[in-house]
């Protein structure tokens, strides 16, 4: 079962709550205002010279990708001392949000509860370090829920720099006898 993040309708695949997702976003946000396009009088162009553009071409590089490891940081921001936890089979039922679903648990284990966190977080994107975010809520009696904590998911790519071979005038010039 998936639930939308926005209005708490539920769906029985992802794909259909990834259909209902965006109107139901901008039908809850009806005044958010988009960035508008650049405009051409916004754009400078600037020409240079192909010599100057053949001399940075020799320097040319890319990027290697030398180690990928996921980080993980559990911040908690509240107490279960301090709420009135909804209890179900001798336990409380703690709620999971990330970006991709929602997951309700009844247990009394928070080393779980932090595992099931990392677990449902999944950043996306080709950037060097790309970010995803899970919260971790309890249930009260009154069916208000209660932040508890935060889970943060970095997907971390580390580069070096590979330097193509590229060939200077002495190595061609011969000298004349």
């Amino acid at each position: 079962m998936y639930i939308c993040p926005t209005c708490n309708r539920t769906f029985k695949t992802a794909d259909d709550v990834a259909k209902h997702s965006l109107g139901c976003w901008r039908e809850h946000n009806p005044n958010h205002k988009s960035k508008p396009a650049p405009r051409s009088e916004d754009i400078v162009t600037r020409e240079i010279s192909d010599e100057l553009a053949n001399f940075f071409k020799q320097f040319e590089t890319h990027l290697i990708v030398t180690d990928v490891h996921e980080e993980y940081k559990v911040k908690w921001c509240g107490s279960i001392a301090h709420c009135k936890p909804m209890v179900k089979n001798f336990a409380p039922i703690f709620v999971i949000v990330s970006s991709v679903s929602r997951i309700e648990m009844n247990t009394t284990d928070i080393k779980r509860v932090e595992e099931v966190a990392k677990k449902v977080t999944r950043p996306r994107g080709r950037q060097a370090v790309t970010t995803d975010v899970a919260w971790i809520y309890i249930l009260e009696e009154d069916g208000k829920q209660k932040l508890l904590g935060t889970v943060t998911h970095n997907h971390v790519k580390q580069y070096q720099q590979m330097y193509d071979r590229f060939e200077s005038i002495s190595e061609h010039f011969v000298p004349m006898a």
